[in-house]
């Protein structure tokens, strides 16, 4: 997958981390010009957490709103972009 391009938007530069339900990208958005986080479901019940994060993300006003990631995007129901923010070089594996 590194060095793909999805949905004509995101073009994978390294993975970040996988788990039980998804697999974390670090993807450079072509056409926002920046860096952020692609979560590729794997499972079934993983489409829930894009209506979640949408959800969460309507809450404007609330103190703690700063720590949810940005939602930025969601396709072919399973991929969904949340923005984060770059903070350095990966760990070695």
């Amino acid at each position: 997958m590194i060095g793909d391009m999805l949905h004509n938007q995101y073009h994978i530069v390294d993975e970040l981390g996988h788990g039980g339900y998804s697999i974390v990208w670090l993807v450079q958005d072509t056409h926002e010009k920046q860096y952020v986080a692609l979560t590729v479901n794997i499972a079934e019940l993983a489409p829930r957490g894009a209506k979640t994060l949408r959800a969460l993300s309507g809450f404007s006003e609330h103190p703690g709103r700063d720590t949810i990631p940005a939602f930025l995007d969601e396709f072919e129901d399973q991929i969904l972009a949340q923005q984060f923010d770059v903070l350095g070089p990966l760990p070695s594996d």
